[in-house]
């Protein structure tokens, strides 16, 4: 049986690309980007806090306790905060999100033809990278 920390990138990458083209673009990234912000901003305030931020989770805390590694979920909670938002003030705006996730797009894009297969999504983008370098540091991506 898979671990919720393998499978919650497959989950999560089906959801972006909600027409099941094997694909996403830029307009799929950002149809998603939208729900998750707007899901994250409890307090509808258009900016989304740390606190905000941690309480909204798809799976990783529960993969980081059935690992015995549940500190590792607010580290890399941590770190992705810090990522993503630019100007260090402690919270993400719709804008800062929107460019952090537009990067990490660009920066999984391994073959820079403009969209992600599943495999650059798992592979290269960033909240698949940290939260599996925190929780399961021993899967080797480039072998799946």
């Amino acid at each position: 049986m898979e671990r919720p920390v393998v499978m919650w990138p497959v989950t999560s990458f089906n959801a972006v690309d909600e027409d099941a083209k094997g694909y996403a673009h830029m307009g799929d990234m950002e149809k998603f980007r939208q729900g998750v912000f707007a899901g994250m901003d409890y307090d509808n305030d258009d900016r989304v806090d740390f606190a905000e931020f941690s309480a909204w989770d798809v799976g990783f805390e529960e993969a980081a306790v059935e690992e015995g590694k549940p500190e590792a979920i607010f580290t890399a909670r941590r770190i992705l905060f810090a990522l993503w938002d630019r100007n260090g003030d402690g919270q993400l705006t719709q804008s800062e999100h929107r460019f952090a996730l537009s990067q990490d797009f660009r920066r999984a894009d391994i073959d820079d033809d403009s969209v992600l297969d599943q495999d650059e999504y798992l592979i290269g983008y960033s909240v698949n990278l940290v939260m599996r370098a925190a929780i399961r540091p021993d899967i080797d991506v480039s072998a799946q």
